[in-house]
């Protein structure tokens, strides 16, 4: 998948004006695509463009969440496969011991797994926002993906 396939199903949500713009990138056997569309503020003349510098909000992570969910239906992953897997930079992570700790006062992270049906529940009852124009047509988008 190129990610000009995927801004046809954000434009909408640009020309509706939910989102001023969005840049998409795709990374697929190697090969990295990347495209935007709108503007860089709301009611602005400029383009947004592929190389944008843009603030992440956390509408991220919903997203990854639900694409972790698909590629584990798909069995690329599994949900209790360790994040080293990806990502080997991660390997040793620590954690602070308290919240409100010293950066230097440090423990190595505990790894709990999470059985499927908790994973599930937790992601529609924390994470997904509850309602709204872009949390119906993200749902839709999954929805969609699910049934194909």
């Amino acid at each position: 998948m190129r990610a000009q396939q995927v801004i046809p199903a954000i434009r909408p949500l640009v020309e509706a004006g939910v989102v001023p713009g969005a840049v998409v990138g795709l990374r697929q056997h190697g090969e990295t695509t990347l495209d935007a569309t709108g503007r860089t503020e709301p009611g602005g003349e400029d383009p947004l463009r592929p190389d944008a510098l843009v603030r992440i909000s956390s509408n991220t992570k919903p997203m990854i969440a639900a694409l972790t969910l698909l590629l584990a239906q798909d069995g690329v992953l599994a949900l209790d496969d360790p994040v080293e897997r990806f990502l080997p930079e991660l390997a040793g992570r620590r954690v602070l011991r308290r919240l409100d700790g010293p950066l230097d006062e440090t423990e190595p992270a505990q790894w709990y797994s999470w059985p499927d049906h908790e994973l599930a529940a937790v992601l529609v009852t924390q994470v997904l926002p509850p309602s709204g124009e872009v949390f119906e047509a993200f749902t839709n988008a999954i929805e969609s993906d699910l049934t194909c």
